[in-house]
């Protein structure tokens, strides 16, 4: 179990965190209480050792508290800035909509076990999430989900890359992931970090001997190809379609288009709640609301997935206009030449 904390020049670096980074848990417990108002978490104080209730607050927490702990070399005041500058954007998104903790809370839960490398991954997961949501159209979400398509391909090759030894370095496979991360950051976006890709990869030392340029090398070239080469109907074909579908419709379609889609659930639910209050059995309304439930879900994926396919088209129009030549000097040309009559005898304005 690793000390919570390193020493800078005498200094414990948990006093360091907590005058350079309140800012950043205050964001998040006000964006906390904002999110549960109205509910009875409401008058719960947002704190990082309820991981239930407040699952992004402790992935941040031990973050900040331990990402620093193993750092090959020391740490230096540049590592909290380079930390800080990380995890501020992705706090300020949650303060101007709250509501994105229902889509990255889950996923935040998933990453609090073992050792900090696993929130590092998290966080990783979940920036991009948010950053997605914070763009404002379709097509620039589409360029951003390339990114996570790329998180998944890099997984995916590490994965290979552990079952080639056996299995024999699994317990720092999410090790190896981080820093290939970044790695292939650097490769294919030199001038444009990913967001949450983390800078710093506490134990690194101990996956070096597999971050090696050929291996960086080949996993760059298949992320490239497959991610970032592709059409955007195959990346829209991978945020319609796969296990990321639902929070694609989450943020391409509008609050009112969802809940036009989902109005009959809608409608069961108040019911069901009504013959709670009225102390009467709800439960035959509960299969009715199971099947609209069900068939809401698939109206507002399908509705997702048009609105996208739509977005593209506009998309390719836009360009194929941009694209295409000036018609203006050849129309000039023709407006200043002379009737053939004209140029056959000769005559011109002078």
């Amino acid at each position: 179990m690793q000390e919570r904390g390193v020493h800078i020049s005498g200094l414990d670096i948990n006093d360091i965190m907590r005058r350079q980074n309140q800012e950043l848990y205050n964001i998040v417990k006000d964006s906390y209480r904002a999110f549960y108002h109205g509910t009875e978490i409401a008058g719960i104080e947002p704190t990082h050792e309820d991981r239930a209730k407040f699952p992004t607050l402790t992935l941040i927490d031990r973050i900040l508290q331990e990402s620093l702990a193993n750092i090959e070399g020391g740490v230096n005041f540049s590592h909290l800035a380079s930390l800080r500058s990380k995890i501020l954007p992705f706090v300020e998104a949650l303060r101007a909509d709250p509501s994105m903790f229902k889509i990255i809370d889950e996923t935040s839960s998933g990453y609090l076990a073992a050792c900090v490398n696993q929130p590092l991954a998290g966080f990783t997961e979940i920036a991009n999430l948010v950053h997605i949501k914070t763009l404002p159209d379709i097509p620039a979400k589409l360029e951003a989900m390339r990114v996570v398509m790329a998180c998944n391909e890099i997984k995916s090759n590490v994965r290979a890359i552990v079952d080639a030894t056996g299995g024999r370095i699994s317990h720092v496979e999410v090790e190896l992931v981080n820093a290939m991360l970044r790695e292939v950051n650097t490769r294919l976006s030199p001038d444009q970090r990913w967001p949450g890709v983390p800078e710093i990869v506490p134990h690194q030392i101990m996956i070096q001997q597999h971050l090696t340029e050929e291996n960086i090398a080949r996993i760059s070239g298949i992320v490239k190809e497959r991610c970032f080469d592709i059409r955007d109907e195959m990346v829209a074909n991978f945020a319609c379609n796969s296990v990321i579908q639902d929070f694609w419709a989450s943020v391409t379609l509008t609050e009112e288009e969802k809940q036009t889609l989902s109005a009959d659930e809608t409608r069961l639910k108040g019911l069901i709640r009504e013959a709670e209050e009225r102390e009467e059995d709800p439960a035959p309304l509960y299969e009715e609301f199971e099947i609209a439930k069900t068939k809401c879900r698939e109206d507002i994926l399908a509705a997702s997935r048009e609105k996208t396919i739509k977005a593209i088209a506009i998309k390719q129009r836009q360009e194929a206009s941009a694209a295409a030549p000036d018609p203006a000097p050849a129309q000039a040309s023709a407006a200043g030449a002379l009737p053939a009559a004209e140029r056959d005898s000769g005559s011109a304005i002078v």
